[in-house]
């Protein structure tokens, strides 16, 4: 029995692989989509939900990708694994006040 939906292990794993490649340029989606194994349309709509609840950050251009919003090593303190699914899933509450 999965305790987190297909989408929420993808989540978790797409801003885990950002935050281990995104230096010193932002991770292509492409690149993320070959890792996981994944095609590029059915990834890119998970991160760009990720980018509208402010866990990623979209980098656009030739040489764009995504990137961790925030510095890697705040993001231990400020992204537990349910905060962020929650984050990911409701994009429109102010998760500020948390």
């Amino acid at each position: 029995m999965n305790l987190l939906s297909r989408r929420s292990m993808l989540a978790i794993a797409a801003v885990v692989d950002v935050a281990l490649h995104a230096r010193p340029d932002p991770v292509p989606a492409k690149a993320l989509a070959d890792r996981h194994r994944l095609p590029p349309r059915h990834l890119e709509t998970l991160l760009q939900a990720l980018v509208r609840a402010g866990i990623l950050k979209g980098v656009r251009g030739p040489r764009g990708g995504y990137e961790l919003a925030s510095e890697r090593r705040l993001c231990a303190l400020q992204w537990s694994p349910p905060r962020m699914i929650n984050r990911c899933l409701n994009p429109t509450r102010n998760w500020s006040i948390l």
